[in-house]
């Protein structure tokens, strides 16, 4: 998973679902873009993506998975337009 690209299509996908679900970047120290993400306006949780490398092993795709309340397919999935914002609402624990 290329860093760049998971960057802009979760902030676009999360950022485009009506007033629902929203993705405001925080914060961040160096080696990380961090964000707060909201559903109904009501902060979820604080999710970073990593700055230190251009390609994502499973195991940080799976620890960046864990933090949105997804699994690592749809994290991917977010990155290949198989899984959208409406999926995440549905699917993720945060959200329920």
């Amino acid at each position: 998973m290329k860093r760049k690209k998971i960057k802009s299509k979760i902030e676009k996908k999360f950022n485009s679902l009506s007033d629902e679900l929203k993705m405001l970047p925080t914060k961040s120290p160096r080696d990380h873009d961090m964000y707060n993400l909201y559903y109904k306006g009501k902060m979820i949780c604080t999710f970073q993506i990593s700055r230190s490398s251009r390609e994502f092993g499973k195991k940080l795709v799976s620890l960046m998975a864990r933090q949105l309340g997804i699994s690592s397919r749809q994290l991917v999935g977010i990155e290949k337009c198989t899984f959208w914002a409406k999926d995440f609402v549905r699917e993720s624990r945060l959200t329920s």
